[in-house]
């Protein structure tokens, strides 16, 4: 995997230095900002108008930061230097020191970045917490030691929140396709995304590394791609659309930001995964956020059992349809009308289930159409027969009004009544 974090970050920190304009040579830490169980790069620069040949400063960190030294990086402003090892002082500072190779020329005036490293936060960190920044010592060419500043970095705990997410499975038919979307949840604004694909045995990417795609929510970041291998990828999205904190390079706070199109085939393994591994971000002010991880389980099913589903769930419809209708009219013993309706609905079922045991069905299976129509017209007929009858109101009635037990009454009693020969409900 390629760590892009360090060389977008190298770029972004030379426009984030404070500079004291007298000094020989200035040294500053760049502000952090960080939350809690987060990740974050901290950044000492140097400003010097002439050459630097040996460089040597002190850190030390506000309690709940933790410093990651395999991760202390020189960048390319001091190509060839030998880096000293670490050292932590009994104050708990930790020393850095660098000089020059024999006969090289040494840092060149400049202003910028000299050296990165990893560092970690948790609830101990205050809110308003300080790098600080002392022992700087700095030569020139001649060896001649020179006049030196120190500016210390503000620690910025922030709370903001970033998910990374996918559907728990998805469902694979024999070679078809499925679309797969990995969606962020996130609270700050991004510059950066990086992760790992790792797909199980009989599952591909339907047209290689490019169904691997961004959505429009990453519509200004470079996206690239790595093909490891048929199973593996990595894949890296940067901008530098501005070095402006405050300009927004991620559409929205969530949504897809990736589309996986996968492939299944006949040694696709039920229950295997999909793994989305080492995801991470970087924003402007705060270089590095882990995302997790993601595992979506492969759920294989032929095409026999996924047109049963579907069309089980069409015969389901329609039952509903009945149901309904006689849901409407719970005082009426509706089953002579019904038991027909129901008879058809039942041998349609039976017909799909003798073709789902066969092994039968396929993507293209329906229901029998003429069979499907009769049902739902002698619904629909069901439903404006019984709706006309109780249109008839009751207070039209002339004449004599009988219960449907044949009692003579003065006027329409609860439930059905015959008036004037007419069935009318009350």
């Amino acid at each position: 995997m390629i760590n892009f974090t360090k060389k977008m970050f190298a770029a972004m920190m030379l426009v984030m230095v404070s500079a004291v304009a007298s000094a020989a040579v200035n040294f500053s830490i760049a502000d952090v900002n960080i939350a809690p169980g987060k990740t974050a790069t901290v950044a000492i620069n140097m400003q010097n108008d002439a050459v630097v040949r040996s460089i040597q400063f002190d850190i030390t960190l506000p309690a709940g930061l933790t410093a990651d030294l395999t991760t202390v990086t020189a960048t390319d402003r001091l190509t060839g230097y030998t880096v000293m090892p670490v050292k932590t002082l009994a104050s708990g500072a930790l020393r850095f020191a660098a000089l020059a190779p024999l006969g090289g020329e040494g840092a060149a005036a400049g202003n910028g970045a000299i050296f990165t490293f990893d560092v970690t936060a948790t609830d101990a960190l205050a809110a308003n917490a300080e790098i600080a920044l002392s022992g700087t010592k700095a030569t020139d060419a001649t060896g001649t030691v020179e006049e030196t500043t120190e500016v210390n970095g503000d620690v910025v705990k922030v709370n903001e929140k970033y998910t990374i997410s996918g559907p728990e499975q998805v469902i694979l038919i024999g070679e078809n396709t499925a679309e797969v979307e990995i969606a962020l949840a996130n609270d700050g604004n991004l510059w950066g995304l990086q992760g790992t694909l790792t797909l199980p045995e009989g599952v591909t990417l339907a047209e290689g590394k490019a169904s691997l795609a961004k959505t429009s929510r990453l519509a200004s970041f470079d996206f690239v791609v790595n093909e490891k291998s048929a199973q593996e990828y990595t894949f890296i999205a940067a901008t530098m659309v501005s070095t402006d904190p405050a300009v927004i390079h991620i559409a929205g706070t969530e949504g897809a930001i990736l589309t996986l199109t996968l492939k299944g085939s006949d040694k696709a393994v039920d229950g295997s995964e999909i793994k989305l591994t080492n995801m991470k971000s970087t924003q402007a002010d705060k270089s590095l956020v882990n995302l997790g991880n993601v595992t979506i389980k492969v759920v294989t099913k032929d095409a026999n059992e996924e047109a049963y589903l579907k069309l089980n769930e069409e015969i389901a419809a329609i039952q509903k349809q009945l149901n309904d209708v006689v849901g409407d009219f719970p005082d009426q013993d509706l089953t002579e009308k019904t038991t027909p309706i129901q008879t058809d609905i039942d041998a349609l079922k039976a017909e799909l289930e003798a073709a789902h045991t066969a092994g039968t069905l396929t993507a293209e299976s329906v229901l029998d159409a003429e069979k499907v129509k009769k049902i739902t017209d002698a619904i629909e007929a069901l439903k404006g027969e019984l709706t006309a009858i109780t249109t008839i109101s009751a207070n039209e009635a002339q004449g004599d009004i009988y219960t449907v037990g044949g009692v003579r009454v003065q006027k329409p009693v609860k439930g059905l009544n015959i008036i004037n020969g007419k069935k009318v409900i009350k």
